[in-house]
């Protein structure tokens, strides 16, 4: 409760500085019996609208072209802000611990708005920040935080608004690394690359100001995970797939006779009698049991039948026997 008095003391005064910035420069638009602005009036005026822009006032920030009459708009907008705010703060006179973090609370959002964090302060003692030879270098962690900030994206956000505030002229986020437990003594970042122990708790740490121990801290966390680090030594299986050797004896001989009576071979009549071979080697794989309806139909062999005797075959015609048929007329 303390602490949102004083937060809202200082509205109280930044109101009655913007009041008192904006008086003369509202007269002087308003009356053109007197002179314009002096400029120390309006930097008076500009300054107190920083400073209004600090609470959350939207549109209170002045543009660096703006004008008294754009100043004077901003400063009455601001100042209508600050009263009701001023005018929703709840009142303190409340007894109980829950009631009074309660009407704290309120308080600050009513200074601040609803989005400002409000954080308890933590008294804890934190861990001393490794040394750069323990870290490895001394730009890892920022380099670290580069890279998750495109897959995290509250790491991603925490980023561009530094890079916004770099560009604005402020100097970049100082960080520290903490990494518990401190027992045994830590000799490696778990940012690295290499064996970590199981357990290991790593936190990047960006501190503005560093309190004394017996003050207390306040922070808030802007990402966390957890990671699984395999182990340095598996147990693995290595397989090979190989086909059976083939070096058998062969279980066919071929035996080719020449159809003609050349007196050797042509590559083309040997090439025709591999692919006869292979042919009727098909057809006499095919036995009965492969035939089905068509068994009573069908030989059960297949034989050659060549009417030039250019190859052994078989001639049905002289087994042939006709038998006598009667037909009418």
């Amino acid at each position: 409760m303390a602490r949102a008095q004083a937060a809202l003391q200082q509205l109280n005064s930044v109101a009655t500085a913007l009041d008192h910035a904006l008086t003369p420069v509202k007269t002087k638009l308003a009356n053109s019996a007197h002179p314009v602005p002096t400029a120390a009036e309006l930097t008076a005026l500009r300054t107190a609208l920083v400073r209004a822009a600090a609470f959350g006032v939207a549109g209170a920030y002045p543009a660096s072209d703006a004008d008294a009459a754009a100043l004077a708009a901003a400063g009455g907008a601001a100042g209508l802000e600050f009263a009701a705010r001023k005018a929703a703060a709840p009142s303190v006179n409340v007894t109980g611990a829950a009631t009074l973090v309660a009407a704290a609370l309120d308080t600050v959002h009513t200074v601040f708005g609803r989005d400002f964090l409000f954080l308890p302060k933590v008294a804890a003692t934190l861990a001393p920040p490794l040394t750069a030879p323990v870290i490895g270098d001394a730009n890892l962690p920022r380099q670290v935080l580069q890279q998750l900030a495109r897959v995290r994206p509250s790491i991603g956000r925490w980023r561009t608004m530094w890079l916004y505030a770099q560009a604005l002229g402020s100097t970049a986020p100082s960080l520290e690394v903490v990494q518990l437990p401190q027992t045994p003594p830590v000799t490696a970042w778990a940012g690295r690359s290499g064996a970590v122990a199981n357990g290991t708790l790593s936190l990047i740490l960006h501190r503005p100001t560093h309190a004394a121990a017996d003050q207390g801290w306040a922070a808030f966390l802007v990402d966390e995970w957890n990671e699984t680090i395999p182990a340095t030594v598996q147990k693995t299986t290595i397989s090979f797939r190989h086909e059976t050797p083939v070096a058998d004896a062969p279980q066919a001989v071929l035996i080719a006779v020449p159809p003609t009576a050349a007196a050797t071979w042509d590559t083309d009549t040997l090439i025709d009698t591999v692919r006869d071979t292979l042919s009727l080697a098909k057809i006499r794989a095919v036995d009965s049991s492969l035939l089905a309806r068509l068994r009573p139909y069908l030989p059960a062999i297949c034989l050659t039948g060549n009417t030039a005797n250019e190859v052994v075959s078989t001639h049905f015609l002289n087994a042939l026997v006709a038998e006598p048929t009667i037909r009418s007329t």
